[in-house]
């Protein structure tokens, strides 16, 4: 396991963790927007400043995110990015129970692995190409120390309800620097989650398997009830349950059929 320094810039982003947790301080302020709780805002961390990102900064952050995965295989937002009130929220809460398995967003390096910092309880901070950083926070277990390179989509914490929080769930940010963005203006759409859609996709395909009722090849006619029986349409579940009430009543029929063929063929025999 690769372990690295951080100095600078990065021991900088690190530092200015610990002006909150999950509902961060941050008096409104908006000296350079009119609309800071729009999908383009941004907060300076550590200070009250907040802004409007431009369409060119959100393209070019996106350029870099656009093989990001979000966090959770089933991310589902319970609380957006913004002002709560008079306290900025700089991130977005994402449903969880807890234990609920954690992975990172993309490859990068783990800038801290602990709880620590005031507020965010056991968290992860990521560090990823051109300054951008992710936060992962309230876990309940980390599986990941400090100076470890990850991949994408690798098991980095359990989820939980740690340090300030009112119940399990994952507390996610999206960092550029010292800047705290909203995740679902930089990330790709939570609703084209890969991770989430694979799951989808199986659970899909495993309920029209369930579902999904088979015709099965018909034996040739003969005159005995058995072998009536046995030419009955029969349909298979896709649980191997073999089917209902419909086709046992179309099994009677084509009994009573066979034995009504019988009886006939034996009245025109005595003729």
């Amino acid at each position: 396991m690769t372990r690295v320094r951080f100095t600078g810039i990065a021991a900088l982003a690190l530092g200015l963790l610990v002006s909150g947790g999950c509902a961060s301080s941050g008096k409104r302020r908006d000296s350079r927007s009119s609309d800071a709780s729009s999908g383009y805002s941004y907060r300076e961390r550590g200070t009250d400043d907040v802004g409007e990102l431009s369409t060119r900064q959100v393209q070019n952050i996106r350029s870099k995110t656009q093989s990001w995965n979000w966090p959770l295989r089933d991310s589902q937002l319970t609380s957006s990015y913004g002002y709560r009130g008079s306290d900025h929220h700089d991130g977005v809460d994402l449903r969880a129970s807890r234990k609920t398995p954690v992975y990172a967003v993309g490859p990068g390096v783990v800038l801290y692995s602990s709880d620590r910092i005031r507020g965010y309880g056991k968290m992860v901070v990521i560090r990823h190409e051109d300054e951008l950083s992710t936060v992962y926070a309230h876990n309940d277990k980390l599986l990941v120390k400090k100076g470890a390179r990850v991949d994408g989509g690798q098991l980095i914490a359990l989820s939980g309800n740690t340090g300030r929080s009112s119940g399990p769930h994952v507390h996610f940010e999206v960092r550029k620097g010292t800047l705290a963005l909203d995740p679902v203006a930089v990330m790709p759409s939570i609703g084209a989650n890969p991770i989430g859609e694979r799951k989808s996709r199986v659970a899909s395909r495993k309920s029209r398997q369930k579902s999904r009722r088979i015709e099965v090849a018909r034996e040739p006619a003969s005159d005995t009830p058995r072998a009536a029986g046995r030419r009955t349409k029969r349909l298979v579940r896709g649980d191997g349950a073999r089917t209902s009430q419909s086709s046992r009543v179309t099994r009677r029929r084509i009994v009573r059929d066979g034995e009504s063929r019988r009886a006939e063929h034996a009245r025109n025999s005595r003729r």
